[in-house]
């Protein structure tokens, strides 16, 4: 009987972690997304559903328009006219988890990276993530005004090829005291990752 009653609740345990990122999205929690009420998640999601090829907006509790870029399985984007959320549904090898990205531009963009498990329960991202610094974007960056700045750092993910791009938006910002000070030179401007199951890895 007690193998029986601990099969039921593995096995249900299981299937509620089983979920979709639409399912993800109406099960976040209120106080992640809270320009966005629930009857408007829900709303939302009805009218991509009914109009996926027009991009239906809906009015947050700021007056703002939402609508959403992306929905599949796997993959969620809803602009939020400066700010877009991203939510990415990633197996591992024995469930999967979320990860949530939240972009701000003003007008330079500048994301938070976090991780979720499958019951929203924050997880510790530099196990699931090594950020590259914003260093190895440049040349000469120790000696050049951008090491006193503060570093943006842009998160997307592409689904075509299941990769999550990087982009290093520090060098948008510029500051009167910038004057005589070394100008970094950019090596590169952007960086990605692959998912292997357990963590983003980069390419």
């Amino acid at each position: 009987m007690k193998r029986f009653l601990l099969f039921i609740v593995c096995f249900f345990s299981i299937a509620a972690q089983a979920r979709n990122v639409k399912e993800a999205f109406l099960s976040m929690p209120v106080d992640m997304l809270q320009e966005v009420s629930e009857e408007s998640r829900t709303e939302l999601i009805e009218s991509y559903e009914a109009n996926s090829d027009t991009a239906i907006s809906v009015l947050n509790k700021l007056d703002e328009n939402l609508f959403i870029e992306t929905l599949t399985e796997t993959y969620f984007r809803l602009n939020m006219g400066n700010t877009d959320i991203q939510i990415i549904v990633l197996p591992t090898d024995h469930s999967r988890l979320y990860c949530f990205i939240r972009t701000t531009c003003a007008p330079a963009c500048d994301s938070r990276i976090e991780f979720y498990s499958a019951n929203w329960e924050k997880l510790n991202a530099s196990n699931y993530i090594t950020v590259v610094p914003p260093s190895s974007f440049f040349d000469n960056y120790e000696d050049s005004s951008l090491s006193q700045n503060i570093s943006l750092m842009q998160f997307d993910y592409n689904e075509e090829s299941n990769r999550l791009i990087q982009t290093n938006n520090s060098s948008q910002i510029s500051d009167s005291n910038d004057r005589g000070k070394a100008k970094a030179t950019v090596r590169n401007e952007k960086t990605e990752y692959y998912w292997d199951n357990r963590k983003f890895v980069q390419e």
